[in-house]
């Protein structure tokens, strides 16, 4: 099979901070980002997915942020703003015909108050953000000859959240958040023709309330053999309205959908050693357990596609001077490719290893992902990549 997918990154940043202006003693910090994704999918012999297919899809998207914050002795009041600007643009090679062009338009204003009460014991932190979406969804024709039209698609959004920490004793402290959310389909889902995949222009934005609660134990002691223990455990839960997620039909064709009502509740626990001066233990445990409510009786009741329900997480760092090594076990298991949940996915398993060298100003970096050289898949026909490596080279300055 000669079938092939190349991605290329741009990702620039500009950031001023200052900090302790004035009397009032403010800290801001303003920033613009420009980013360019490229991306390439080769099928030209039609050995994947719908017919013979050959694109270039590049995103670019400029964006500028600013952050303020005042600080006092009982609270902390900030207010942030945030402006984006994305173009889509399609690029095929074989035929005239092109999916979508389209633009997206971001803009979001929050405010937040960190309240230290009770001599420090308890921090509340309210908060609510206002976020506007526009899309411009350019008329075209689909990779299977259909008309799209041109259209628009405008969101206004008012998420409110609130957080909670709590330390009653120096080695406890108590954790809470409630916040609704909105998540805009991204362009992909939108008009994502690629391989056995089909974008779905209807897509509805996903709506939600996620709530979490949990707490966080340390321990730190003079003893070499185990400096520090902490362990933490939080129960969390999702009541989403028009969650978006990949299904497949009988010929294996996907396409993101919005199921009406769904519900997600679990555990997450973890743990952190720091032990034999060097060396470091972390691990991490959820489980999840999904439900489909939504009013096709076919599906009530059912997992929800693409998630997993089980996830250990095993890593073990050793540090000496400016040399770190650390190798690392993920597996996941229990996922469903389909609402129908008739397409098992398999057990993820997967070994990570690396090493890193602070020098001076420097940091080298060398990781080498998924050593096993498994192949593995996000959604049904869609694989990811297999063994990989990754080398950075960093400098601060």
């Amino acid at each position: 099979t000669k079938t092939s997918l190349s991605t290329t990154r741009n990702i620039s940043t500009l950031k001023l901070t200052t900090n302790d202006i004035g009397p009032h003693h403010f800290n801001a910090s303003t920033r613009v980002d420009y980013v360019l994704k490229e991306e390439e999918y080769d099928d030209s012999q039609g050995h994947v997915g719908l017919g013979d297919q050959h694109f270039i899809y590049t995103t670019t998207r400029y964006g500028g942020n600013f952050f303020l914050e005042w600080l006092t002795e009982l609270n902390v009041v900030s207010i942030m703003t945030d402006m984006q600007h994305e173009e889509y643009n399609t690029n095929n090679l074989l035929h005239s015909r092109n999916p979508n062009d389209s633009t997206r338009d971001t803009f979001s204003l929050g405010l937040q108050d960190s309240l230290v009460l009770f001599q420090e014991k308890l921090i509340a932190t309210p908060a609510v953000r206002y976020i506007t979406i526009k899309d411009e969804l350019k008329s075209a024709v689909s990779i299977t000859g259909q008309p799209l039209e041109e259209m628009s698609r405008y969101g206004d959004y008012v998420v409110p959240q609130m957080g909670l920490k709590y330390q009653p004793l120096t080695w406890l402290t108590i954790k809470s958040n409630v916040a609704k959310y909105v998540r805009e389909p991204s362009f992909f889902e939108l008009f994502g023709d690629r391989g056995f995949f089909m974008g779905n222009e209807d897509l509805k934005a996903e709506k939600g309330i996620n709530y979490d609660a949990g707490f966080e134990v340390t321990s730190s002691t003079e003893n070499e053999w185990l400096r520090r223990v902490s362990f933490n455990a939080a129960y969390f839960k999702s009541d989403v309205d028009e969650l978006i997620t990949r299904v497949y039909n009988a010929r294996g064709i996907g396409r993101s959908v919005n199921i009406s009502k769904t519900s997600i509740d679990g555990i997450e626990a973890g743990i952190n050693l720091e032990f034999l001066r060097y060396f470091r233990f972390v691990g991490n445990i959820t489980w999840q357990d999904t439900e489909n409510r939504s009013q096709i009786t076919a599906f009530n009741g059912k997992k929800l596609p693409g998630r997993f329900e089980k996830s250990y997480l095993g890593r073990i760092e050793a540090r000496l001077k400016g040399f770190k090594v650390f190798s690392e076990y993920i597996t996941e298991k229990d996922m469903f490719y389909d609402t129908a949940n008739l397409l098992k996915a398999e057990d993820k398993k997967e070994v990570n290893a690396g090493i890193s060298w602070l020098f001076h100003s420097f940091l080298f970096s060398f990781e080498a992902k998924n050593l096993g050289d498994n192949q593995y898949e996000d959604f049904n026909g869609y694989p990811l990549p297999g063994r990989s490596y990754f080398f950075t080279i960093k400098y601060t300055y």
